[in-house]
């Protein structure tokens, strides 16, 4: 999917472990994002693009948007899952919060578009 965004000059591949969201202890579920993210920066690196991976804990929502403010991203890119509610079913709850959140422009994937 790299090649459908060229524009990008550097990526920093964030994800937040949301307590609840998992079975198991915390240490487990970070360290399992970690590595998943790792692959991912790795295909970001093959392709020419300097990235890397920062993983937090806590609501994905509030930690994606305190990330985007501290680090002044320029454009932030979430998937769309759409799981429940009206803007929701379309968009995801998570990435509708994001949205509408911050000042920063947000870039929403398909899933069918996104590829690990």
């Amino acid at each position: 999917c790299l090649h459908e965004m060229p524009w990008i000059q550097h990526a920093t591949i964030f994800h937040a472990v949301t307590p609840g969201d998992f079975q198991g202890d915390m240490k487990s579920a970070v360290d399992t994002a970690q590595a998943r993210l790792d692959t991912m920066r790795d295909t970001f690196v093959h392709g020419g693009i300097p990235a890397q991976v920062r993983v937090s804990e806590g609501s994905a929502a509030e930690e994606i948007l305190a990330f985007a403010k501290q680090e002044d991203v320029s454009l932030i890119i979430l998937k769309s899952t759409g799981k429940r509610g009206l803007l929701t079913t379309l968009i995801g709850s998570t990435t509708a919060k994001v949205a509408q959140g911050t000042k920063k422009p947000v870039l929403i994937l398909k899933r069918s578009v996104i590829r690990t």
